[in-house]
């Protein structure tokens, strides 16, 4: 998987590199390495395939599995939750989010975003999604708890909904009035 432009590495060779993985070096970033690449180069990352789709796509599919790595981390470790981490993933803009909006000919079409947690909302109600289109994170549930867990709301925790009655009553014939 090409990572370039957002985790990069440095191969030394068939030799040095055994010794490295001997003596514990990993052949990935940590997951608080990786929180804080992600945090720090996401702006770059995406920037760069801006004008090409095939490889936007392709950028996403990686950022996507980084989520997922850390997804699995915040489930099973505590290692999200140290200081200043923590704080930085409530606060800076990592989620990776998708936006209905409307082009020039009113066609609506998905933009990527990334976002803070507390921009993003997870969506639990399709009508609510479709009425106010929020930046929504990709439809999985891993990155849903993800997101939750550093301030990500539900949409319907944040609409408040007011049923009335509006109009007048009237009565048919076929039908009988019962109020």
């Amino acid at each position: 998987m090409d990572t370039s432009g957002l985790i990069d590495y440095v191969d030394f060779g068939t030799d040095a590199n055994t010794f490295l993985v001997n003596i514990g070096v990993r052949n990935y970033p940590t997951p608080s390495i990786l929180a804080e690449v992600l945090i720090d180069r996401q702006a770059t990352y995406f920037e760069s395939a801006k004008n090409d789709e095939f490889i936007l796509n392709k950028k996403i599919r990686l950022y996507i599995e980084c989520l997922k790595r850390l997804a699995v981390a915040a489930a099973c470790s505590n290692e999200l939750q140290s200081e200043p981490l923590n704080t930085r993933l409530k606060t800076s803009a990592w989620c990776l989010g998708f936006q209905d909006v409307d082009d020039e000919n009113r066609c609506s079409k998905q933009i990527l975003k990334i976002v803070k947690p507390n921009e993003i909302y997870l969506d639990d109600n399709s009508l609510y999604s479709m009425k106010f289109k929020p930046v929504l994170p990709p439809s999985d549930p891993q990155l849903s708890t993800l997101y939750e867990r550093f301030g990500a709301k539900w949409l319907s925790s944040c609409v408040d909904e007011n049923r009335k009655i509006i109009g007048t009553i009237s009565c048919h014939q076929q039908f009988h009035c019962f109020y």
